[in-house]
């Protein structure tokens, strides 16, 4: 009848729109995976950079503590 025809078409509007929602739901959070992916990423760069800044920095003065060590023993010479 058309009052059934009409229901099931409520019902199906209705279930059209949840899935919609649903959709929205998970392509939001699809994006926000990738803005925290993007963020992950950009931490390891800086991590990494840090690390080769202190990396640097370690050579310097163990150069330069061999460098005491040998002007102390052309002192004793």
């Amino acid at each position: 009848s058309i009052k059934d025809m009409h229901k099931y078409f409520v019902y199906g509007r209705a279930m059209e729109a949840m899935v919609e929602d649903m959709l929205v739901a998970g392509l939001n959070f699809i994006d926000e995976a990738f803005k925290l992916h993007g963020k992950v990423n950009n931490l390891q760069q800086k991590i990494s950079s840090t690390i080769e800044i202190i990396d640097k920095e370690l050579k310097l003065w163990s150069s330069c503590i061999v460098d005491l060590r040998l002007m102390g023993q052309t002192d004793e010479n």
